[in-house]
């Protein structure tokens, strides 16, 4: 195995470490939940069991989040793993393959009304009544693929 010196004397983060704009929107969530529940920082640190400075550059963008970690912060903010992940911008998707950013589909608040509204239609017992959803769906959406 040989080291490419020109890049290590370049740059000293390899990319494969480099915090991403996906970190930074992970560091969001994190901070957004701790405030939400009144949880200083250095709580939150002690909790997780990592120095309070790096839990700060985890939340403002200047370091990695990795999946342990990760799943550890649902544990300790009591929150279920899609929540850091929430409101998540479309650009962000861009990048993955199998996720073109055309056909994301609904994200962030429009994901969370779309299954509101099909936990809603599916609770509708009375078949008849659950068609006439579906017929008012289709006409107010004007889809006549959704036929």
């Amino acid at each position: 195995m040989s080291i490419n010196l020109a890049c290590a004397v370049t740059d000293p983060i390899p990319a494969e470490i480099r915090p991403t704009p996906l970190d930074s929107h992970l560091g969001k969530r994190i901070r957004a939940r701790r405030n939400a529940i009144g949880l200083p920082l250095e709580d939150l640190a002690r909790a997780m069991a990592v120095p309070a400075e790096t839990l700060s550059a985890m939340e403002s963008g200047r370091e990695r989040v990795g999946p342990q970690l990760l799943h550890r912060l649902t544990v300790v903010l009591d929150v279920p793993f899609g929540y850091f992940f929430d409101a998540m911008p479309r650009e962000l998707d861009a990048g993955f393959p199998g996720t073109p950013f055309d056909d994301c589909g609904p994200v962030g608040d429009d994901m969370r009304e779309a299954l509101e509204l099909v936990r809603a239609y599916l609770a509708i017992s009375d078949e008849k009544k659950r068609q006439m959803v579906h017929q008012l769906a289709r006409k107010l959406s004007e889809n006549p693929l959704a036929e």
